[in-house]
C-alpha cells in the first residue's frame, strides 16, 4: 500500500481533498527523522519502523484540535530517536 494512502487509512480520511498537507507531513516527518540523526538517504518509507514513525506523526500533528497529541508526540519521539541512534539507519550495517 502506498504511504499516504496507509496514513489517510490510520487518520480515517477519504478522498484526495487534504493529499496535499498529508504528504507535507510526511515530508516533514522524513526531514524530522534525518534532523535527528539519521542518513537521509536511509530513510526508507518502505521500512516497518521508519513507517510507523511516519504515521505517528502524521497522526500528532494532523489537525487543529488532536486530544491525542501528546501521546502521538511521545510515541514518535520515541521512536525517532531510537531510528536516530539505529546503526542500520545512521549508514551502518545492521
Amino acid at each position: 500500500m502506498d504511504l499516504l494512502d496507509e496514513v489517510k487509512l490510520a487518520l480515517r480520511v477519504s478522498g484526495s481533498l487534504t493529499d496535499t498537507e498529508l504528504q507535507a507531513l510526511i515530508d516533514a516527518a522524513k526531514a524530522d527523522i534525518a534532523a535527528a540523526g539519521a542518513d537521509a538517504g536511509l530513510i526508507d518509507d518502505t521500512e516497518p519502523l521508519i513507517r510507523q514513525a511516519i504515521i505517528w506523526y502524521c497522526k500528532m500533528a494532523y489537525g487543529l484540535d488532536n486530544a491525542d497529541f501528546d501521546r502521538y508526540e511521545r510515541a514518535y519521539e520515541k521512536l525517532r530517536d531510537r531510528i536516530a541512534l539505529s546503526v542500520k539507519f545512521a549508514g551502518g550495517e545492521a
